[in-house]
């Protein structure tokens, strides 16, 4: 037999040796294993807490220039000298409530269904009847007309910490029979927290004497409402 025959035999034999020894004893070649990637948990800055200061006591040219950011020229705003400040809608951001009256040469504007206010007679405001389960809503009224020399109660709505005094606060209503005597600030008495329609909440209601009557003239979510005392 030649030489390199036999170099050829015996390399296969010792492969297949190796091969035999590596299944008989069982061990299994061992797997590298990556290390877990540890994440670190993003820290976030403390957050700033804004610091709400107390509003300094409104002047009356703080009302007027309100009146004029809102309502333009539509209001007569020079014997503006009753009103009175308070959360009235619970957003607790500061209101303002003003007794004015129109401008006669804009009537037309004041009772424009394109105005950016609301007006309505917080009499006129549905409320549903105590102890009822069901209610059946009333017919829709219709718009509300001011007239020359009428008195009226307007609200702007307070927007953030500088509440009506910010150039942003915009949200206002102009209230028919609603500018009365006697007119101050007060909390919202429990009855009408319990009343159906009504939203819980810390606001201010506007406690005054209108027609000969004292009540209230609060919010009830959606409109202001008038409740005799």
């Amino acid at each position: 037999m030649k030489p390199i025959c036999l170099a050829f035999r015996f390399a296969a034999c010792c492969l297949v040796l190796l091969l035999l020894s590596s299944c008989s004893s069982g061990n299994k070649p061992e797997r590298s294993v990556e290390a877990p990637i540890t994440v670190a948990n993003a820290s976030m800055p403390p957050r700033l807490q804004e610091t709400v200061q107390p509003l300094p006591p409104p002047t009356v040219d703080d009302v007027r220039d309100a009146l004029h950011r809102v309502f333009g020229d539509t209001l007569s705003t020079t014997s503006v000298n009753e009103f009175v400040v308070g959360d009235f809608n619970g957003d607790q951001s500061e209101d303002v409530a003003v007794i004015v009256r129109p401008n006669p040469a804009k009537i037309e504007e004041v009772n424009s269904q394109l105005a950016n206010w609301i007006l309505e007679d917080p009499g006129h405001a549905f409320l549903p009847p105590e102890g009822k389960s069901v209610v059946h809503l009333p017919p829709k009224p219709a718009p509300e007309q001011v007239r020359k020399g009428e008195t009226l109660l307007a609200i702007i709505h307070g927007f953030g910490v500088h509440g009506w005094r910010n150039p942003q606060a915009r949200q206002a209503y102009l209230l028919k029979n609603s500018a009365g005597l006697h007119v101050v600030v007060s909390d919202l008495p429990a009855k009408l927290m319990t009343r159906a329609g009504v939203i819980p909440g810390e606001r201010k209601v506007i406690s005054e004497r209108v027609r000969g009557r004292n009540g209230f003239i609060f919010w009830t979510g959606a409109t202001y409402a008038w409740q005799p005392m």
